[in-house]
């Protein structure tokens, strides 16, 4: 797809859920939503995570799925962010939702790095914001106000603010631009 939406290059962005059972064990589920025991096995429940993918290159939907289960999931399995040895059934879901220059993440937005300078880049996250505040099924995560907009010194948690956008070690390695909020 790639096309230009307002003069910038635009890529296709993806809604990716991850849901799978994991065993109860001696967890007080008590307060838990019924979503996560709707048609689960016994002694377990349903658990998820979900998140935007923004794929540089054109991706189909089950090119995606597949990097998910095959590259992004034996990952978070090991990570330490939860316990994870009782894990089954899992389904990976992924749905287009629009064409768009900047893709969200958990209190920050990023797009690739294609050469703009900082006013330019801080330009088109305006711009961005403008349009999708007139979406009625997204949330900006704060990044309507333009005073949170952040940098970092090093990308990693805790790290030093700086003025936005964020170039750090960690967006350069990864060739993109991030701007915090």
């Amino acid at each position: 797809m790639n096309n230009l939406l307002d003069g910038e290059k635009a890529y296709s962005i993806y809604n990716v859920e991850a849901k799978w059972s994991e065993g109860i064990g001696d967890r007080n589920v008590s307060g838990f939503p019924d979503r996560c025991f709707d048609g689960s096995p016994d002694g377990r429940i349903w658990n998820g995570t979900g998140w935007y993918d923004m794929p540089r290159e054109p991706k189909t939907i089950d090119e995606i799925a597949h990097l998910a289960q095959e590259e992004w999931w034996p990952k978070y399995k090991v990570s330490g962010a939860r316990n994870l040895d009782d894990l089954a059934d899992l389904k990976i879901t992924v749905e287009f939702k629009r064409e768009e220059v900047w893709c969200l993440s958990w209190f920050a937005h990023w797009t690739w790095d294609v050469g703009l300078d900082d006013s330019q880049v801080l330009e088109s996250f305006t711009q961005y914001v403008e349009r999708t505040q007139l979406l009625d099924d997204f949330c900006l995560m704060g990044a309507e106000d333009r005073y949170r907009w952040k940098g970092s010194t090093t990308g990693k948690e805790g790290a030093e603010e700086t003025d936005p956008p964020c170039r750090c070690p960690c967006c350069k390695e990864r060739d993109v631009i991030i701007i915090g909020h």
